[in-house]
């Protein structure tokens, strides 16, 4: 296959859990988030566009050739929605955990927290949902050319 298939974002996040768990700082956190977003956006534009795409088609190699090219996007996805689960449980260390002192109340340390949270989290569920459509769109192509008999997706 040729190596456009999965292209290199020209904005690169980190890609590893250890990177993760070395982010300590508030700021760095934010900026890898950022980072992130803009990379699987880029990176994925290609799944995307693949996604939108009607399949309800009687061309059967085409079938083929679509469900190989969405198929193979799986791993990728999967990772990317591992890496961000991987970030929403580590806002949630002692790293980003507001200390109870006085005059910050427990309503201010739970804002703090979804505050980091939430661009991730949401990041998370897209993620998942990405994954979703990934086996759904495989599925349906199965289904199309009378491949589900047996298969367990």
């Amino acid at each position: 296959m040729a190596s456009t298939e999965f292209p290199k974002p020209t904005v690169m996040p980190v890609s590893r859990v250890q990177q993760i768990l070395a982010l300590t700082k508030e700021s760095e956190l934010m900026a890898e988030m950022a980072k992130f977003e803009d990379a699987i956006y880029e990176a994925g534009d290609p799944l995307l566009r693949l996604l939108r795409l009607d399949v309800r088609s009687n061309d059967v190699a085409n079938l083929l050739d679509h469900m190989t090219s969405v198929e193979r996007w799986r791993e990728r996805t999967t990772r990317w929605y591992g890496l961000a689960t991987c970030f929403v449980s580590h806002c949630k260390s002692d790293h980003f955990i507001v200390k109870r002192e006085k005059g910050i109340s427990d309503f201010d340390r739970e804002a703090y927290q979804k505050r980091l949270l939430a661009g991730f989290l949401g990041l998370e569920t897209w993620l998942e949902g990405l994954v979703k459509s990934v086996d759904s769109r495989v599925n349906l192509c199965k289904k199309l050319l009378g491949l589900e008999e047996g298969t367990n997706n």
